[in-house]
Formats: C-alpha cells, structure tokens, sequence
C-alpha cells in the first residue's frame, strides 16, 4: 500500500533542541514539524507522519521508525545507528552524511534518496527499495543487500566490503570506480551490462 500524501496544511510543531528522549509518539503527526538538533533516542515513532519534516542533526539512536513516513524528509547528519526502519517511507529524503550504521531496513523504500557519505557499516538492507539512489562517497561495510532493488542507483567510487550482494539488482546502476572487496553475489545477481563484479573484487557464492 502507498504511503499517504502529505495533506497538512501551515509547518509543524517546532521541536527543535527538545530532548524527546524515549517518548511515545507512535502514529503522531509531524508533518513538516522542525526536529533539527532533537535527541529522539529510543523514541518510539511507528508509523509517524514526518513527511518533509526537518530532522538534520537530530539523535536517533535504537529508535523505532518502522512504517514511519518520512517522504522528502531531511536527516542530514542524524544518528540513526541502531534504528529500526523496516517498511519505512524514505522516497526523496535527504541522508547526506548520516549514520545508519547496524539499522534495520528491512523492505524500507528509500527510492530517489540522497545517500552521499551516509555510513552503512552492518545495517541490514534486505530487500529495500534503492532505485536511483545517490550513494556517492557512502560506507558500506558488511552491508545486506540481499535482494535490494539498486536499478540507476549511483554508486561511483564506493567501496562495497564483505557486503551481501545475493540476488540484487544493480541494472542500470553507475559502477564507476567501484570496488566490491570480498563482497558476494549470486547467479541472480543483477549487475549492468558489460560488468564484471570478479575483477572488482567480488566472490560468486555458489552451493
């Protein structure tokens, strides 16, 4: 089911600076609200309306976002270690530069967003949706890829280690530069034409 559309009229609450640490904002509706700077750490936010809503620098650690809706959002610099965002709305968010490292985003839709020198260090991807990302200069380290949607995603020079690659799809996808040290990938892995993942360091992982 799609995400629905953003019908708050005016900005949200201004929150900025808050400590929120913890709170119990399951449901809530945050569109547009002003988060920038907030310490949300452990705050519960399932299924919360933050579409566009101005998350830059805001603590968001262990923090439970799952089915969160944040379309066109910004969480620039955020620490999201450890947060849980499976089903989360991520589409045209801007990520520049935050910390997802360990996070949960499992089946998370994050089409179109802007992931340059975003830390991916063991955060589980598994079938998230990345198409036309923009993951220039991002950390991917033990990363789960399994069979994450990364069509058109940008991906120049990125160094993809010990990442899980099985049954991904990178058609379409600019590898340029791109390194993928002992990094897997299967028989359904999905790479652009006239690429050849071994010669980048990859493994193919065969039972």
């Amino acid at each position: 089911m799609p995400p629905a559309e953003d019908t708050q009229e005016g900005p949200g609450p201004d929150w900025s600076g808050r400590d929120l640490d913890g709170a119990d904002l399951r449901f809530a509706r945050l569109a547009r609200a002003n988060l920038q700077e907030a310490s949300l750490v452990r705050a519960r936010l399932t299924a919360a309306d933050l579409q566009r809503s101005d998350l830059r620098g805001a603590l968001l650690r262990e923090a439970d976002l799952s089915g969160a809706l944040l379309t066109g959002a910004c969480l620039q610099r955020c620490d999201l270690i450890g947060a849980e965002l499976s089903y989360a709305h991520l589409r045209g968010a801007n990520l520049e530069q935050a910390s997802l490292s360990e996070a949960e985003l499992y089946r998370a839709d994050l089409e179109g967003a802007r992931l340059i020198e975003v830390g991916l260090h063991q955060t589980n991807l598994d079938q998230a949706n990345l198409r036309g990302c923009d993951l220039r200069q991002a950390q991917l380290w033990r990363t789960n890829l399994h069979s994450a949607d990364l069509t058109n995603a940008n991906l120049a020079g990125v160094e993809l280690v010990l990442c899980n690659l099985l049954a991904a799809n990178l058609s379409g996808a600019n590898l340029e530069n791109c390194r993928l040290d002992q990094s897997i990938f299967n028989r359904q892995t999905v790479f652009p034409m006239r690429f050849d993942p071994l010669q980048v360091g990859a493994v193919l992982f065969e039972q």
